[in-house]
């Protein structure tokens, strides 16, 4: 077994520590702990004759935990790195030759599993496989006693939320197979937040990606674009602790680039295509899958060009810089028609992109047949991209056009596409409530209040307007909640305000 080589472990270790480190994440500092573990074992037991240079690798260590469980601005990793430190402190007692009433760590890891209710990514299963592997070597206690029970109805209640999510979203993907979206949706969502558990990650991911499929099939695109995001995060998290990248990313990735070129997001759907093309080149793709990830970048070329094709020229104006960028990515055709509508038809000339013998009359015809082409009709009517020029994004719910208004900040950005995201995510649960709108258009105006601590909703007439503490920050997970209550609140008041 690889922990009999105490020796090659011992010289391992700084490696190691180093990875786990610099990752900053607690699962990752977790591989550290065991490996600290088996060195206090090996000591106690006359290995090592310098005791391993424990002191000094367990004051690093403490320090890690210590430092990643002061971070609240990441809940469920701080809470771990807690319950890493308080098993930490048990086995440094182990080391030191105690046996003799824990009941002081017992209530600390009480206390801790209190706190953990509602954090999906906690991993209870830490808890669970350390007690079960002390247990017989503790003394009776009461408070362990006590613990087991409690550890117990907390893993018990989240294994009855992840087979009822298993349900849901067997359900869910039936109604997706028969082409109903709408009823998929109300199921995929609570088989979402049933699977937000550390444990049930894999399926969180799938539930995630079937429920943004629902979404854009009920022509909700902002919805379905921020939750395929959060089934590719789900993904990228299951490909670290994998150690390689999972093959469900790339229809997740194929659709978040499909969903951004829709709403105009073209940057960001320039970096989804790259990751994709980065991804799929290192996963093991039979040859028929290498062939379809080559169409695929020729297809998000045409794509692309198709969208580019049909924009105002003040609003290409604003990505005067893309060219070369296009070129690196070898998308020629997007990069041509770009160009082409800025006005440099005598570079493309000079640079080689068209042949020679091409008349001015010939590329017009080419750029027409692209205009021409059925997925202009149905591309974005406007850019979303952060600069001075940014004011805003648009949707349209249940047949009322919604313009959600924000700063050109980098706050803005964020909040006017959250609002969009959640007001779509909400108006889901009335396509089938026999409601209709009284209006044809509503405008959500978004501002940062100064001096204020809670956030607000006000009517005028067809605007709602939404003011939002300037100390809230949208990355800030310490004003989560008060923002998610928040957002509840704005999402009614603009459906009523329109239906």
């Amino acid at each position: 077994m690889w922990f009999d080589d105490i020796d090659a472990m011992a010289e391992l270790y700084d490696e190691v520590e180093d990875l786990a480190f610099k990752s900053g994440l607690s699962a990752n500092v977790s591989k550290v702990c065991n490996l600290h573990q088996v060195l206090v074992s090996r000591t106690s037991q006359g290995y090592g004759s310098d005791g391993f240079s424990l002191p000094t690798r367990s004051q690093g260590l403490r320090a890690k935990l210590k430092e990643l469980a002061a971070d609240k601005t990441r809940p469920n990793n701080a809470l771990y790195a807690e319950t890493l430190l308080a098993f930490h402190r048990m086995n440094e007692r182990f080391g030191d030759g105690e046996r003799e009433d824990f009941d002081e760590t017992w209530n600390e890891i009480s206390a801790i599993l209190k706190r953990a209710d509602g954090l999906g990514e906690f991993p209870a299963d830490l808890i669970d496989s350390v007690v079960n592997a002390l247990a017989d070597a503790m003394p009776e206690s009461a408070v362990l006693d006590d613990l087991v029970v409690q550890l117990a109805e907390f893993v018990g209640k989240r294994s009855k939320e992840v087979a009822a999510g298993e349900i849901y979203l067997s359900h869910g993907q039936r109604k997706l197979e028969h082409d109903k979206p709408i009823d998929a949706i109300k199921l995929l969502g609570r088989a979402a937040v049933n699977f937000a558990k550390e444990e049930s990650r894999e399926q969180q991911a799938r539930a995630l990606y079937c429920l943004s499929v629902g979404y854009a099939g009920a022509g909700l695109p902002w919805a379905a674009r921020a939750t395929v995001l959060a089934s590719i995060i789900q993904y990228n998290a299951l490909s670290e602790i994998g150690g390689d990248l999972r093959i469900e990313l790339l229809p997740a990735l194929k659709l978040y680039i499909g969903l951004s070129l829709q709403l105009g997001h073209v940057l960001d759907a320039l970096a989804a295509h790259h990751f994709f093309r980065t991804a799929s080149a290192v996963m093991p793709l039979d040859e028929e899958s290498q062939k379809r990830t080559a169409n695929d970048h020729t297809e998000f070329d045409q794509m692309l060009s198709c969208a580019l094709v049909s924009q105002a020229s003040e609003d290409l104006a604003r990505l005067e810089r893309l060219p070369d960028a296009l070129e690196k990515l070898e998308l020629f055709w997007s990069r041509f028609i770009l160009l082409y509508r800025l006005g440099y038809l005598a570079l493309l000339r000079s640079d080689g992109s068209v042949p020679e013998e091409a008349s001015d009359d010939e590329l017009d015809a080419s750029v027409a047949l692209t205009a021409s082409h059925p997925a202009t009709l149905e591309g974005p009517k406007r850019l979303v991209v952060l600069d001075g020029q940014f004011s805003g994004v648009s949707t349209k719910i249940l047949g009322v056009d919604v313009d959600v208004m924000a700063e050109s900040t980098t706050e803005g950005f964020i909040y006017s596409q959250t609002y969009a995201s959640a007001l779509e995510g909400f108006a889901a649960t009335l396509l089938r409530a026999g409601a209709y709108p009284f209006t044809a258009r509503q405008v959500i105006r978004i501002r940062r209040a100064v001096g204020v601590q809670e956030a607000a909703v006000e009517v005028d007439g067809e605007d709602v307007l939404v003011s939002i503490p300037e100390s809230w920050a949208p990355s800030d997970p310490t004003t989560l909640p008060a923002f998610n209550a928040h957002l509840i609140e704005a999402c009614i008041h603009a459906l009523m305000n329109m239906a």
